[in-house]
């Protein structure tokens, strides 16, 4: 069964992470819900829901996984600080998994260095200040797939984002079945 890793830190966009998660469970994915840094095993989201992740990122690494999917928000602030996701970010690119992230969630991928080239996608704003490798093509389109490494502009783009990740997981035929099954085109 192919399972996806998705790292949770307080402030991180639900719209994108439950749209997200839910496409993968319908796809029959096994999606794997990690605290990041937070006491417990409850994160509280960017508009104040609450989600109960399965495992603290800690204890995860990118053996067992498939993928990475990073939500976007604010909380991403964090993320880019956080010795943890660093780590679980270059165990992903260096095993050559897939790796997902959404809204400010590509600032994730560029700081850490898995963004070398290949066009990317991302939040007007999030990678203010940020050095792009000289390869690296900011898009500005809905979505990107550059390689193993999939991107998202932002919460509005949460279900073709997700599709998106199901047919590079699983392939067309999975994708159209779980958009069939949503009504989406």
């Amino acid at each position: 069964m192919t399972r996806v890793l998705v790292p949770l830190i307080k402030g991180f966009e639900e719209l994108e992470a439950i749209t997200v998660v839910n496409l993968l469970r319908r796809a029959g994915v096994e999606v794997v819900l990690a605290a990041v840094e937070q006491p417990g095993h409850k994160v509280e989201a960017s508009q104040g829901t609450e989600v109960t992740a399965h495992a603290l990122l800690q204890s995860e690494h990118a053996e067992g996984f498939d993928a990475l999917f990073i939500p976007g928000g604010p909380g991403v602030k964090q993320l880019l600080h956080s010795n943890e996701m660093a780590r679980v970010v270059k165990e992903f690119s260096e095993a050559d998994k897939f790796i997902a992230a959404i809204c400010a969630a590509p600032a994730v991928l560029v700081k850490h260095e898995v963004v070398k080239a290949g066009r990317i996608t991302y939040y007007p704003e999030s990678l203010v200040g940020m050095i792009i490798p000289e390869d690296v093509v900011l898009s500005g389109n809905d979505v990107e797939c550059s390689g193993k490494i999939l991107t998202g502009r932002g919460p509005g783009v949460a279900i073709e984002f997700g599709l998106a990740l199901v047919d590079m997981l699983l392939g067309r035929k999975a994708r159209k079945k779980v958009a069939d099954a949503i009504f989406a085109v």
